[in-house]
């Protein structure tokens, strides 16, 4: 999907949407908007930043909580589950409202929190977590320890 925020805070998204990667609240091989049509579930114009994984969608709001929505096989919403999620939903596992930015990538998601820590989840076969292992899927965010 393709994501926008206007100067209002309000999310905005078009696009495949085979797994609720897009927030409506509908997921399917069919189910796709060919218009930015507003997201509404869970947004109150409050969005700051998005970011975009392969089929799963992040976004950061202005009071620095996270919501997640999509595809969740590898645990890259970080919900401290599996289940593939077709509205915007909070994270509250390791997260409080203390972030400051967000990146997703294929099957994973980070997050910087506002104390300068990293924190990621998701998929990690080639160890793309930054956690000093490989294999080990997360499906919370857990602190990157640094070494960078």
């Amino acid at each position: 999907g393709t994501f926008m925020v206007k100067n209002d805070g309000s999310l905005w998204a078009c696009g495949y949407n085979y797994y609720g990667e897009l927030g409506f609240g509908t997921s399917g091989h069919n189910v796709f908007k060919s218009t930015f049509t507003q997201v509404t579930t869970n947004i109150n114009n409050d969005v700051k930043q998005i970011a975009c994984g392969d089929d799963h969608t992040v976004i950061l709001k202005n009071d620095g909580s996270v919501y997640a929505c999509g595809f969740n096989i590898y645990g890259q919403l970080g919900l401290g589950n599996t289940n593939d999620k077709t509205t915007f939903i909070k994270v509250t596992t390791n997260i409080s409202n203390d972030v400051k930015q967000i990146s997703c990538n294929g099957h994973h998601t980070f997050i910087l929190k506002n104390d300068g820590s990293v924190w990621s989840c998701g998929g990690n076969g080639t160890g793309q977590l930054g956690l000093g292992t490989t294999a080990a899927n997360k499906t919370s965010f857990t602190q990157v320890q640094r070494g960078f």
